[in-house]
Formats: C-alpha cells, sequence, structure tokens
C-alpha cells in the first residue's frame, strides 16, 4: 500500500512539474506558473516520498512492538512476509529458513510443508535440510502415519551424507524409540551424547535415558545382581522390599545423586527382574556424566525405585527408597522398598 501511494505521488508530482514546464514554454509571462507548479510538484513527490518512509518505520516499529509482546505473533508476521517473497523467487535457502521461522512461530505443519519444499528444490541432498524436515514432522505426524514414514527416511538419507549428523541421529532415536525397538535406538543416542553439543540437563537426561534402555552402552556390560571390583571405592547397596510390598517382574533402578545439588542422577544402575534381597555395586563406571569420583562428594543422596513400567520415573504407586550418605565413610547402604511417601530417610 504504502509503495503504491508512493508510485502515485511520483506520476501526480511529475505530471504537474510536467505540465507547468510545458506552459511556461508556450507563454513566456507565464514564469509564475511554472514556478508554483514546480513547488506543487515538488511538495506532492515530497508528502508521497515522508508518507512511504514514515508507513514503512511504522510497520517496522509495530513488528518490534509485537516481537515483545507476542514473539510467535511477530514470527508468524515475518514468516508471512517471507513465503510472499518466496512466491515470486523460490529459493532453496529461503523455504529452510522459512521453515525455522514457522518452527519459531509454533506452525510446525507450516514448517513441515516449509522444509519438504525446500528438499525438494536441492540438487543435491542436505543433511541440514533433511534432518530439519525428519525433525518437524516427528512433532507433528502420529506413530503409523506416512509422514512418520517420510520422518525417519529423511533421517536416513542425511545420515548417509553426514553420518555423525547429531540431529538426524537424535530424531532416529526418538522415532525408534516411540515405535518401541528401544533397542534399536542405542548406537543413534550414544552418537547424539558423542556429539557434546547439548546443554548439561539434556545431555544427563539422555545419559539416563540411555542407561535404562541398555546398562552396558554406558558401563561396558557391567550390569546385574553380582558384587563386581572397580579401581576406586564403590558403593554397596542392599535393597530389600519393605512389609507388604510385592514386586513380579519390572526394573529396578539404584542411583545416586548430589545431596544437596540438581535431581538428575550422577550415577545410576538398571536391573532387569530383580530378585530380593540383592547387593548393588554402584561405582564410578556407572557415572551418567564425566565428574568427580563418588567417594570424593560430601554428602551423597542414594535412592532405589522398583518401575513396573521399566521406566525410570516408575509408575503410580512403584516402591521407592531412599537415604543419604557419606561416601567416605564406606558406611553400610541399605534399603527398603516402601510405597511412596513411606519411603525412609536411611
Amino acid at each position: 500500500m504504502s509503495a503504491a501511494i508512493l508510485g502515485l505521488g511520483v506520476f501526480v508530482g511529475g505530471l504537474v512539474s510536467l505540465l507547468a514546464f510545458w506552459h511556461a514554454r508556450r507563454n513566456s509571462a507565464a514564469v509564475r506558473v511554472l514556478r508554483i507548479g514546480l513547488i506543487v510538484g515538488f511538495i506532492v513527490l515530497a508528502s508521497s516520498a515522508l508518507h512511504y518512509t514514515l508507513s514503512d518505520n511504522h510497520r517496522i516499529a509495530d513488528r518490534i512492538a509485537l516481537a515483545e509482546s507476542d514473539p510467535a505473533a511477530a514470527m508468524a508476521g515475518m514468516a508471512n512476509d517471507l513465503e510472499a517473497e518466496l512466491a515470486d523467487k523460490p529459493d532453496v535457502q529461503g523455504y529452510f529458513l522459512l521453515g525455522r521461522a514457522r518452527e519459531a512461530a509454533g506452525q510446525p505443519k507450516a514448517a513441515v510443508a516449509a522444509f519438504a519444499r525446500a528438499n525438494a528444490m536441492t540438487q543435491e541432498p542436505n543433511p541440514d535440510i533433511l534432518a530439519a524436515e525428519a525433525r518437524a514432522r516427528l512433532g507433528t505426524a502420529p506413530p503409523g502415519s506416512e509422514s512418520r514414514v517420510i520422518a525417519r527416511t529423511q533421517a536416513e538419507r542425511a545420515l548417509d551424507v553426514a553420518p555423525d549428523h547429531m540431529w538426524a541421529h537424535y530424531t532416529l532415536a526418538a522415532l525408534l524409540i516411540q515405535e518401541g525397538d528401544a533397542a534399536a535406538a542405542v548406537p543413534h543416542l550414544k552418537a547424539v551424547l558423542d556429539a557434546n553439543v547439548l546443554d548439561p540437563q539434556t545431555q544427563d537426561r539422555l545419559r539416563a535415558r540411555l542407561a535404562s534402555i541398555d546398562p552396558s552402552a554406558l558401563d561396558n556390560g557391567d550390569a546385574g545382581n553380582e558384587t563386581t571390583a572397580t579401581d576406586t571405592p564403590a558403593l554397596e547397596i542392599e535393597v530389600q522390599l519393605g512389609a507388604d510390598v510385592q514386586t513380579q517382574g519390572g526394573v529396578l533402578f539404584v542411583f545416586a545423586r548430589q545431596a544437596e545439588g540438581p535431581p538428575m542422577p550422577i550415577a545410576a544402575r538398571r536391573i532387569a527382574e530383580p530378585r530380593f534381597p540383592l547387593t548393588v555395586v554402584l561405582g564410578d563406571q556407572h557415572r551418567l556424566q564425566p565428574g568427580q569420583p563418588l567417594h570424593s562428594y560430601d554428602a551423597l543422596e542414594i535412592g532405589a525405585r522398583w518401575s513396573s513400567t521399566g521406566e525410570a520415573s516408575g509408575g503410580a504407586g512403584d516402591p521407592v527408597a531412599r537415604t543419604r550418605i557419606d561416601p567416605a565413610s564406606k558406611q553400610q547402604i541399605r534399603l527398603t522398598l516402601t510405597a511412596p511417601g513411606d519411603a525412609p530417610k536411611g
């Protein structure tokens, strides 16, 4: 609209100036008319240019204000502008940026369409765009859908081009876990962890998830009820069932976390189908991320949870136990699994 007003102003101002100049040439006495005409033409031109500039500045100012109050809406507006430009001049990188903008605007289906358009336009497979489409489809397509199949295909194509592409591995791991094939997700989870580019909390969650699927992926196969020797002092934890607590199958998780630190465990074990009572060894080889030796902490909280679901978070009512210890004291650690809320403090 502003551009149209500017064009009209240029046309009118120029026409007025041209007519005034023509009239002055035909009548030498009309110099005054020429001056007035030129002044009018200049005013029209200046007014039109000023309106265009102010309108454009107002649009930018409105967009900035909207970004402060509603970032998603502002990003959606920017995405709409970009999409309008791409309609006249399609561009692979432009559609990739449009997909990112749609994601930021909270429009996942539109993001999928943009990434898919970018991939369709590429002459050679681009792993970043392939992985972006796979991730976007993962968040919008229900299990078993054709879009989910395309997501897996695009992630695998990305890895064919770039075998270490972290987001392609991440997407494949999520897809496989959701499809019930967690074991096949292990190498992809390890690849994500090995990339070491995620924030520490996300890294911790992924390590815990990997440990819940396959403890040997982190501790070289050391899992089970037996006691094993380590090069550094390890914690021996006896776990037993409380009165009226019954378990069958399931998975036992035993973990250590900083007593006054973040909630994520610093070391953990996963034991399938435990037989109680049992003794579990928890050592530095069971850490979920590099760090100081377990025995060097001033205090640790040792916990155990029997999970009926096989997930570390367990199910409602699954028995738990926890206690606080000084790891350097070599004290005997005994945990008794009881109903949630009744877990002894040690």
